[in-house]
């Protein structure tokens, strides 16, 4: 009863929170901002049957952004003393994202995780791709939209050929 009271009270708090978000309708110069890129966050889902996959697409990003420093936040990895009572990040560990002066955040979840919208949203990176939908989709400024029953494998590769055709130069 008071996990359900404590999440029901999460929900409203994150949804209130992320809508006082308000650059979401910047206008923003996609490819341009994409070749841009210099560092880049890859937010990897908590089901472990992904590592080999996101193995492989944070390895081929190099590809596409060659000068780029990738790095990955495992949403497993997240600590009970990282947060608040909420079991959202707490302000100390928001600002490591914050001062990592990330550019782009990719989205790994097939569906939308609280944790990681709530840090794409506040993390201040000015381009927040998803390849997943939910209830978050207000955080995320380039939505990949695909077929729900692609295998991960498919999707990732999809994903990098948007990318790759954002970052050519005509």
């Amino acid at each position: 009863m008071f996990n359900a009271f404590k999440e029901l009270i999460l929900d409203k708090y994150i949804h209130f929170r992320l809508k006082l978000f308000g650059n979401i309708t910047k206008s923003i110069d996609f490819p341009k901002a994409l070749r841009a890129t210099r560092n880049i966050l890859i937010m990897i889902p908590e089901d472990s049957e992904y590592k080999q996959e996101v193995q492989e697409f944070t390895a081929r990003l190099y590809d596409v952004f060659n000068q780029a420093a990738v790095s990955t936040f495992e949403r497993k990895n997240f600590r009970k003393n990282d947060g608040n009572w909420f079991g959202l990040p707490a302000d100390k560990y928001l600002r490591l994202f914050q001062e990592a002066d990330i550019d782009l955040i990719i989205d790994l979840n097939p569906k939308h995780d609280k944790l990681c919208a709530y840090i794409a949203a506040l993390s201040g990176a000015p381009l927040r791709m998803t390849i997943g939908s939910g209830a978050f989709e207000y955080v995320y400024n380039m939505q990949l939209r695909q077929d729900a029953g692609k295998p991960l494998k498919e999707k990732l590769k999809n994903t990098l050929n948007y990318l790759k055709t954002f970052t050519t130069n005509a």
